[in-house]
C-alpha cells in the first residue's frame, strides 16, 4: 500500500487513449437490427492522494483522502447496420469529472509479504447535464439533441491485495478492486506490478 509514513502523499497525471467497439441491437417487430461503430478519444487525469499512518507493531493503518480530475474526449462515430434503417451517426462527446475520496487502509507486515487492503467513499462533484448530438444515416434530415445518462453521485471503491518484495530493490504488487453502492453501475478490476527502484 506505499507510500507510508506519519503524513504522506502523491500525486499521479496520466494520458490515455480510447479505442472502443460499440454494438447496439433494436428491435424491428420480428426483425433484430444488428448495428455497430468504433469510436476512439483520449483522456487527461491528475490524482491527488494524502493521509496518514499509525504503526501498531506489524499493522500500519491509517485515513486516506483523495481527489481524482478527469478530462474525456470522444470523436464522433457512425454506425454500421445490418438493414442501415436505424443505424445512426454520433457528434464528438466531452466529460468532465471531479470525485473526491474519503476512507480507510491498513496493511500487515508479513516477512516479504505486506497485504493490505483499502474502502473508500467516493462523490462526484460535477454535475454538470451532458448532451448528445445524434442522426439518422438513412435518411436526410437535422441532428437532433438529447440528454446523456446521468452519473452516479456517490458510492464505495473496495480494494485488497498485496506487495511482495524479490529483493531491496524490486517488488512484486497485485491488486483486486470493486466499486459499490451505485445504482447504475457495479465494476471490477485488478492489475498486476513491477516496481524496480534505481
Amino acid at each position: 500500500m506505499p507510500p507510508t509514513g506519519p503524513v504522506w502523499g502523491n500525486a499521479v497525471a496520466s494520458y490515455g487513449l480510447y479505442q472502443t467497439h460499440i454494438a447496439r441491437q433494436v428491435p424491428l417487430g420480428i426483425f433484430t437490427d444488428q448495428n455497430s461503430g468504433n469510436a476512439n478519444g483520449q483522456s487527461l487525469a491528475l490524482a491527488l492522494r494524502g493521509g496518514g499512518d499509525i504503526r501498531l507493531g506489524p499493522v500500519t493503518t491509517g485515513p486516506v483522502a483523495g481527489l481524482v480530475m478527469q478530462h474525456v474526449d470522444i470523436d464522433g462515430f457512425t454506425e454500421t447496420g445490418t438493414s442501415g434503417v436505424t443505424a445512426l451517426s454520433f457528434g464528438k462527446q466531452t466529460r468532465d469529472s471531479v470525485v473526491s475520496q474519503l476512507g480507510w487502509r491498513g496493511a500487515v507486515d508479513v516477512g516479504n509479504w505486506q497485504p493490505f487492503a483499502e474502502l473508500t467513499w467516493d462523490h462526484e462533484w460535477d454535475h454538470k447535464t451532458r448532451t448528445i448530438t445524434t442522426s439518422l444515416t438513412s435518411i436526410a434530415a437535422p441532428p437532433y439533441t438529447t440528454a446523456a445518462a446521468p452519473t452516479a453521485s456517490d458510492w464505495a471503491t473496495a480494494s485488497i491485495g498485496s506487495t511482495y518484495s524479490l529483493s531491496a530493490q524490486v517488488t512484486l504488487r497485485g491488486i483486486v478492486w470493486t466499486q459499490f453502492v451505485n445504482p447504475q453501475v457495479s465494476s471490477y478490476g485488478g492489475n498486476l506490478g513491477l516496481n524496480v527502484s534505481f
